[in-house]
């Protein structure tokens, strides 16, 4: 799990229980995080799947502004915020396990490059009316994804 974060060059922001919070595209920009992040979640839910335990993971991922800061004054943290990471944690605490499921910003920035699923209309609780998708796994090979324009976070639990 590690090694994929590391290889998509996302941060891993904090753990809250069983959840781990993945961010990429901050504290630097790049064109192609969103699709980093995208393959990195796709690895991650197959290995899962691959390894016959007796749970799967739920993953979720939106794509948008977001605001990282370092707090505290002893005991320091870096941490994300913003309706971008309230509604990546929508998408995972509402995913079906096995699951990648995406806001429509994310489904708008990857949609020329991955496989979706539409899953429908839900109410995200705070963010309102969304569509949800699923997402399946990129269209061509990982080497073929290379840009976006929008910063991307990922929930997995």
């Amino acid at each position: 799990y590690q090694r994929r974060v590391h290889g998509a060059q996302a941060v891993r922001v904090k753990v809250v229980g069983s959840t781990v919070l993945v961010v990429c595209g901050l504290p630097a920009y790049s064109r192609t995080h969103c699709r980093r992040l995208a393959n990195m979640a796709v690895a991650v839910r197959d290995v899962d799947g691959s390894l016959g335990l007796p749970f799967s993971l739920c993953l979720g991922m939106s794509t948008g502004p977001m605001v990282g800061a370092v707090l505290g004054t002893t005991q320091q943290i870096y941490d994300v915020f913003g309706s971008t990471v309230n509604l990546a944690s929508r998408m995972q605490t509402s995913a079906t396990p096995g699951t990648i499921q995406v806001s429509a910003s994310t489904e708008q920035t990857l949609r020329d490059d991955f496989r979706m699923t539409h899953l429908g209309i839900r109410d995200t609780r705070g963010g309102g009316v969304q569509s949800t998708y699923a997402l399946e796994g990129p269209k061509g090979t990982v080497a073929e994804v290379e840009e976006a324009t929008c910063p991307g976070l990922v929930l997995v639990q």
